[in-house]
């Protein structure tokens, strides 16, 4: 287990690596034109043997995760390894409370000695952690499941 979310795993497909970038392709806008056109299922970088997407949204979530992936040709198909992170300003949102809360409960408990609030502040940083943890769980399953479709993969 991690301190910080992510998550990995390996596709395999029947399919050419080709046919995997051109269903990537169909399904992906580049993250630069995000505001010209909607529809497309992800957004981001697609490259010759790998890609940076995230799912396109209507509405702001912290929690959507970064999908990065890399192509492996094979003589049957083609081998995709996956990988589910959080972005970057999302991962320092999680350590910066975390650290508040921590040294607040740090310093109400060994300088003032008031331990209900430091168990307060020690409780908020792990109820803040477990709602990130739950939240990008979710999104996880949710965005695995629209690109295991948009790539026609079980």
């Amino acid at each position: 287990m991690t301190l910080i979310p992510y998550k990995s795993e390996t596709v395999v497909s029947t399919l050419p690596p080709q046919e995997v970038l051109l269903r990537l392709q169909l399904a992906t806008m580049p993250a630069v034109e995000r505001q010209k056109s909607k529809g497309a299922a992800f957004q981001g970088l697609i490259a010759d043997d790998h890609f940076r997407i995230s799912q396109s949204l209507s509405h702001p979530n912290n929690y959507v995760p970064l999908i990065e992936g890399q192509l492996d040709q094979t003589r049957h198909g083609t081998i995709i390894f996956l990988r589910y992170k959080l972005f970057f300003s999302s991962a320092m949102f999680l350590v910066f409370w975390t650290m508040i809360t921590g040294a607040a409960g740090a310093f109400l408990l060994f300088t003032k000695q008031n331990y209900e609030y430091a168990a307060l502040a020690f409780a908020m940083g792990l109820l803040n952690y477990v709602i990130v943890m739950m939240n990008f769980k979710k999104q996880v399953h949710i965005s695995h499941n629209l690109l295991m479709e948009k790539l026609n993969i079980d």
